[in-house]
């Protein structure tokens, strides 16, 4: 079966995997609501996203085998309406960082 979601294709790789989504959640340090949020389309992942790795790392997947083309680009982000998307600054002690969110969906 072909993947048309992140979200599927990363529920695929789980169940392949005998993992409950605690398990993934535990093994890759995502949480465990937002491993469901992906599986079921609530939060997307996009393409800049660390987790990116960590998932790769716990299929044991090379960077080149992700699916990024099942991920959320750039663009798609550029296509909101402004009422849609939210700024905001989080200043750390090493960094400041501007964060633009859209429903749960944060892009730094």
């Amino acid at each position: 079966m072909i993947s048309t979601t992140f979200g599927n294709w990363l529920k695929e790789k789980r169940l392949a995997n005998g993992w409950t989504q605690k398990e993934l959640a535990e093994k890759s340090n995502v949480p465990q609501t937002t491993i469901s949020y992906w599986e079921t389309g609530k939060t997307k992942l996009f393409l800049f996203d660390e987790r990116i790795v960590q998932i790769a790392n716990v299929f044991n997947l090379r960077l080149c085998e992700f699916p990024f083309e099942l991920l959320e680009s750039v663009e798609q982000v550029e296509k909101m309406q402004p009422d849609q998307i939210k700024t905001s600054e989080i200043v750390t002690n090493e960094a400041q960082i501007q964060v633009t969110t859209h429903d749960n969906i944060a892009i730094s």
